[in-house]
């Protein structure tokens, strides 16, 4: 059985027949550090490339959970977690 689909708000189909879907998000989960909702850029020390930003911002909790994970790995933290936007409070990976 596959996953539950959410429901489509608008759809568009082009003139070579690729579908572009709006769908409704059951949740957002930002990722945060400490109690703080966060974002990430990084930036070549060497060159002068603009700097590129990280998403931060999910529409799946485990995409959130991801991310916090890599980044607590990168600095050698715990700190970094996820929030849950639409409840408004932290979330809790699911087991």
């Amino acid at each position: 059985m596959g996953r539950p689909k959410s429901p489509h708000l608008i759809e568009h189909v082009d003139e070579k027949f690729i579908g572009t879907q709006v769908r409704e998000a059951s949740g957002v989960f930002a990722v945060t550090y400490g109690n703080s909702i966060i974002t990430v850029r990084s930036e070549s020390k060497l060159t002068d490339e603009p700097p590129r930003y990280k998403q931060t911002i999910f529409p799946t909790s485990g995409s959130a959970h991801l991310m916090a994970n890599k980044m607590n790995k990168l600095f050698g933290t715990d700190m970094f977690g996820v929030w849950d936007v639409s409840a408004g409070k932290p979330h809790t990976k699911d087991k």
